[in-house]
């Protein structure tokens, strides 16, 4: 889950997270009403490693775990780890939800400290967990922790914490608990926040910064952004005891929009442990617009780019990669001082391949991976590899900068037979579902090998003077093939995600929101939790709200979505682990929330292009206030 340049994006999928309103607790072997201070102690080991682009694990003497009060003013602490693992943590705080996080030796975080409950589970079957633990003193042995690299987790198992003095005070009923709902706009926290922690920008930094095309920069909420927060309270079905989640929307309006409604029956709350038949809201799935099947398939939709039959695969002479399938191929010959010359059509099924490697695609002189629209004046170097395919590595300087764009790729037979001096063309010689809304340059309406896709923005141009040839319906694609399925999924998604109606505009119609896997090779692979309850374009995520106190508390949700990027003259999707935790807490009657976001989004997929394109993953926190407005 993302805040994303100017908006607010969200990409989890994860719809309701529950567990019991009474709180974090454990049984303490004592209790002391003189503890002045909260103190934790653990032991810490290492595990993974392999997809954070880590040589090797580092060293544990040269971590430290940095925890961080919920709590206005925030306070915090730093512990060192011995050659054991061992460390010890006090914040001098008692009464106050903490939440800790494994930094390296540049202070950036490694992983986040996750509170498990093992006696409990989530929608999906997991076991529950939050990013924060309430204490109310003394010391508190956290026990074996185990933090694994690739996914940045370090899981703390709350049924072995040994509490010295009482655990932290719970909300045990409706009425003692704050309702938050309401229509806020985030503020400044007007406090130090804790280092590592960022401030809010305002709307005209977030400007420039889209402007920059810095995405590292203001990718968070920006000072007067709206939020629309709504409780909803339900019951326990084991105990009858108080439970809460709280659903986090653009607008009230986008929630009218929807209908007010659960988006999931009350008979699908009670399998997992909660019922929402008294919350007052209204059970079902959200009210579509009109027309959508599904929520989100327009019949009137068209292809925006031509949709062709190709298949992603883990190992083909010894490189991952996708394979696009073609049905004839041409040849050319080219004589010093002469034109070349291209062949016809020679009849025969094959494929075109392009692998996933970690130098796959463009680069800065940082590495850092690059989007180039010009490939003019490019110097290019070609070198054959083994199993017939070949490597192009082209440069190109630009402002003293040199580019570098690194391709593995090669054209073969359908037994796999190489072929050297083989090209071919768009779209008469692919294996073609649909095509598509190209620019037609030379202006005769045709597709002849004159055009290409122009984007600008969501919505597709093409430069002054010349036409667009229209895209096929994607209705009109058959699905009598499980390639048909995908590609018409496939066609209907691309549509969605260009109408214009980016996550960064609050909606005008309420259309399910999906998360895709463009990577997957069966239609039943393409849609994540498609048989779950759905999620609403503007409706950020729905999560249980836990108390940790009668007037704060937090949500915590975790899933994974796929990212798409590209890879030589293609693209692939890289799965990513999203974990977002939202702390909300009442400061006093005027309508000023304290709040705390933290987001980690994590590289889980082994493919090497992924692996150098997002590294170890990043961490944002922030700390700010949410205005109630009238």
């Amino acid at each position: 889950m993302r805040f994303h340049r100017l908006g607010w994006s969200l990409s989890l999928g994860v719809w309701l997270v529950l567990t019991s309103a009474c709180g974090k607790k454990s049984s303490s072997e004592s209790t002391s009403e003189t503890d002045t201070s909260i103190t934790l102690t653990g032991q810490l080991s290492l595990t993974g490693g392999e997809s954070a682009l880590r040589l090797a694990a580092p060293a544990i003497t040269d971590l430290s775990v940095y925890c961080v009060t919920f709590s206005v003013p925030p306070i915090a602490g730093t512990g060192d780890f011995d050659s054991e693992g061992k460390f010890s943590v006090t914040l001098d705080t008692t009464g106050v939800s903490v939440g800790c996080f494994i930094l390296d030796s540049s202070e950036e975080i490694l992983g986040t400290l996750v509170f498990k409950d093992p006696t409990k589970t989530d929608l999906k079957g997991g076991e529950k967990s939050s990013d924060r633990l309430a204490f109310e003193g003394g010391e508190s042995d956290l026990g074996a922790i185990v933090l694994n690299l690739d996914t940045g987790k370090a899981e703390v198992d709350i049924s072995k914490i040994v509490l010295k003095t009482k655990s932290a005070a719970t909300v045990a009923a409706e009425g003692e608990a704050f309702d938050f709902t309401g229509s806020y706009k985030f503020a400044a926290s007007g406090l130090d926040a804790p280092v590592g922690y960022e401030n809010l920008c305002t709307q005209a930094e977030a400007e420039a910064a889209e402007a920059a095309q810095d995405w590292d920069a203001c990718s968070g909420p920006v000072i007067d952004m709206p939020i629309y927060l709504k409780r909803l309270a339900g019951k326990s079905t084991a105990d009858g005891s108080d439970m809460f989640a709280l659903s986090i929307w653009a607008s009230k309006a986008t929630d009218d929009l929807c209908g007010n409604k659960l988006g999931f029956t009350y008979a699908e709350g009670k399998e997992h442990g909660i019922d929402f038949s008294a919350s007052g809201i209204a059970e079902g799935d959200f009210t579509w617009k009109t027309g959508l099947v599904d929520g989100w398939k327009d019949p009137a939709a068209r292809a925006r780019n031509g949709m062709m039959k190709m298949e992603n695969v883990d190992d083909f002479n010894g490189y991952a990669g996708m394979k696009q399938y073609f049905k004839q191929y041409r040849t050319w010959t080219c004589n010093p001082g002469e034109p070349c010359v291209e062949s016809a059509p020679t009849v025969a099924e094959g494929f075109t391949f392009n692998a996933n490697t970690k130098e796959s695609g463009c680069r800065d002189g940082a590495g850092k991976p690059v989007q180039l629209s010009d490939w003019s004046n490019m110097e290019c170097t070609n070198t054959e590899l083994t199993g017939g395919l070949h490597k192009n590595v082209c440069k190109k300087t630009v402002d003293s900068v040199v580019y570098t764009c690194t391709n593995i790729m090669g054209t073969f037979l359908a037994d796999g037979t190489s072929l050297s001096n083989a090209m071919t063309r768009y779209p008469d010689d692919y294996e073609v579902y649909a095509k598509g809304a190209y620019c037609d340059y030379n202006g005769n309406s045709v597709f002849d090998g004159d055009e290409w896709p122009q984007w600008n923005g969501n919505s597709q141009s093409c430069n002054s003077g010349t036409t667009i040839t229209q895209g096929e319906l994607c209705s009109s694609i058959a699905t009598t093939t499980e390639g048909g399925k995908l590609a018409q999924l496939r066609c209907y998604a691309d549509a969605l995600h260009g109408d214009g109606g980016g996550k960064d505009e609050e909606p005008t119609a309420c259309i399910r929101e999906i998360n895709t896997n463009w990577s997957a090779s069966t239609a039943a692979e393409f849609l994540l939790d498609s048989d779950g309850p759905s999620k609403a374009r503007g409706q950020f995520i729905m999560d249980l709200f836990e108390y940790d106190s009668a007037t704060s508390g937090s949500l915590r949700g975790e899933d994974r979505r796929f990212e798409g990027i590209q890879v030589g003259n293609n693209w692939t999707d890289c799965e990513i682990q999203e974990v977002f935790s939202f702390s909300l807490k009442k400061i006093d009657d005027s309508g000023v929330l304290y709040g705390e976001m933290i987001e980690n989004s994590t590289n889980v997929s082994p493919k090497p292009a992924c692996v150098a394109e997002y590294g170890a993953g990043k961490t944002r926190k922030f700390m700010f206030t949410l205005v109630k407005q009238p």
